[in-house]
């Protein structure tokens, strides 16, 4: 379903359980985790 590739992956699923963000490889800092995490719990 979600075709997974192998890891780090990062999946973020909204409320709804919809796909909202998929990351394939590390994080490269915590900035870079919130830079993505704040716009979706926006929406």
């Amino acid at each position: 379903m979600f075709r997974i590739r192998g890891v780090p992956e990062t999946y973020i699923i909204d409320a709804s359980g919809k796909l909202a963000y998929i990351k394939i490889g590390p994080f490269d800092s915590t900035r870079e985790i919130i830079d993505v995490i704040e716009p979706l719990l926006s929406q």
